[in-house]
């Protein structure tokens, strides 16, 4: 932990076994609190994680975006200085916690995990062209910003402005970090195994067209030359027509 941050791990989870066990129990020895938000929850994984963190339930799959703001509000009304996200699957190694919190405490307002490896080809390639296109609106030099372990100072993400419900959630988060002039880093983590992505097709355009959406909305505020303006907004009414046809 960072000096004298209260600090908070929210762990989003579907429908999740003894990884999600593991993911708990490790990530609560980095932070002062965990919370799962857990869909379509197991009763014999709750008992097990009874008492070493906090649990919100819901029966049916309400989506990653909605269940990480809805544990964003709980860092917010509980008074963290500091919190992190991370996916439930077990493929994040825990231990990256310190160094990210550590990294938020130099005066960053977001820090990122840089994974050291993608499931596969096909994802590695989306990702490349997600990033490039987020760097060439934001200004940022990002390269793994869909990686699912971020870290936030608290009254930093009380500006973001977040609506979305599935994976496009991260997506949205850099985009208004951007809107509100913060500094986002990057943290190399390192990711113990690889399984099948949940990432479906579906997601995929989900998270072009809230990017393309974001990007149309605040043109105005864009902050590059004119000719380059110009390709990105056609670029993204284009593929806003495209995506809203494959939706």
């Amino acid at each position: 932990m960072t000096g004298d941050m209260r600090t908070l791990a929210i762990i989003p989870a579907f429908n999740e076994g003894d990884s999600l066990v593991k993911t708990v129990r490790k990530s609560r020895r980095y932070v002062d609190s965990v919370l799962l938000l857990y869909d379509e929850p197991s009763e014999e994984i709750c008992n097990k994680l009874d008492g070493i963190c906090d649990i919100i339930t819901s029966e049916k799959r309400s989506g990653k975006g909605s269940a990480i703001r809805r544990g964003m509000e709980y860092a917010f009304d509980n008074g963290y200085d500091a919190f992190v996200i991370i996916d439930s699957d077990g493929e994040r190694d825990v231990g990256d916690i310190k160094g990210m919190l550590n990294l938020l405490g130099s005066g960053y307002d977001i820090v990122i995990g840089k994974r050291d490896r993608q499931r596969c080809i096909s994802r590695l390639l989306l990702n490349r062209f997600t990033n490039w296109w987020i760097n060439i609106v934001t200004g940022y030099s990002l390269s793994d910003s869909l990686s699912g372990f971020n870290a936030f100072r608290t009254s930093s993400a009380r500006r973001l402005d977040l609506s979305s419900n599935g994976f496009e959630i991260e997506t949205e988060m850099v985009l208004e970090a951007k809107r509100n002039l913060l500094k986002v880093a990057e943290f190399p983590i390192i990711v113990p195994s690889i399984s099948k992505s949940k990432v479906r097709l579906k997601d995929h355009i989900m998270i072009n067209n809230l990017f393309d959406r974001w990007v149309i909305m605040n043109r105005k505020q864009l902050d590059v030359g004119y000719p380059r303006k110009i390709f990105i907004l056609a670029f993204a009414t284009f593929g806003l027509m495209i995506g809203r046809m494959l939706e």
